[in-house]
């Protein structure tokens, strides 16, 4: 058997950095970030134990590029496909693998988060 631990969560916030609620940031951050760091640290001595498993980190393509109004989303994402690259090179001797995956925009409800000081809009998903 292979256990398989998968870190995703949604949550997000769009909007100038200097409009935004501190809290707000310290929330998605926390979701998007410290919550994986820390399922991962929880689980991660089980797997190693039995030797094989799966870490996936559902990370996104703003991991890889800037992201006009979205530094804190952009902030976690940079900070999970670091942390899961990282992760990777240190169990892969060990018969753990940690996939790290970028999708693009989705259609789900994230694309509806709010919008701080900014003029209202929808994010699009590229089809």
């Amino acid at each position: 058997m292979t256990d398989v631990l998968i870190n995703n969560a949604g949550i997000a916030v769009a909007g100038y950095q200097d409009r935004a609620p501190q809290n707000r940031w310290e929330m998605l951050l926390k979701l998007r970030f410290f919550a994986p760091k820390s399922l991962t640290r929880l689980f991660l001595p089980k797997i190693l134990e039995r030797g094989n498993g799966d870490i996936v980190k559902i990370s996104s393509w703003v991991g890889w590029v800037d992201a006009l109004n979205l530094s804190a989303y952009a902030a976690s994402k940079f900070g999970l496909r670091g942390f899961g690259e990282s992760l990777a090179v240190e169990t892969a001797k060990r018969n753990v693998q940690v996939p790290n995956v970028y999708p693009s925009f989705s259609r789900t409800p994230i694309l509806d988060s709010e919008q701080i000081g900014m003029v209202e809009r929808k994010l699009v998903p590229i089809t």
